[in-house]
């Protein structure tokens, strides 16, 4: 009786550990943002916005400039691509050159994801990290 309950616990804290892990695309669902400073001093807000299904959007400056975006996981490579065209001039300061994706071919990135903070490193090794926002 006692090893039919011992492993009755020990298969209830197996299921209830895989249940409370989530996959990494859902995990990274919602808005991240992160500032720096621009050409003038003045500090830029940046987001990015993972939304379900591996559409979003990337903004700058609050709401003045948007651009849609496709976006996907393997293993622990992200890859954004630029669906919608924007301004070209707006566009050149989010996430170090944003403007590149247009008419070109999507980014991958290398990402960790720990709490609230996602790192993205390009290939060049330009790494940003940005902050979840409260939903």
């Amino acid at each position: 009786m006692k090893k039919i309950i011992s492993v009755a616990l020990i298969l209830v804290l197996v299921l209830t550990a895989f249940a409370a892990c989530k996959p990494v695309e859902e995990e990274i669902l919602g808005t991240w943002t992160y500032t720096e400073a621009g050409l003038t001093g003045a500090v830029i807000e940046k987001s990015i916005t993972f939304a379900e299904g591996g559409n979003g959007t990337m903004k700058q400056y609050g709401d003045i400039s948007e651009v849609q975006i496709k976006w996907s996981i393997y293993e622990k490579n992200l890859t954004i691509e630029v669906t919608s065209e924007g301004s070209q001039n707006i566009l050149q300061g989010i996430f170090g050159g944003v403007s590149e994706l247009l008419g070109a071919a999507p980014i991958t990135y290398t990402f960790k994801l720990k709490g609230d903070t996602l790192t993205l490193t390009a290939a060049d090794g330009t790494v940003t990290t940005l902050t979840r926002q409260a939903a």
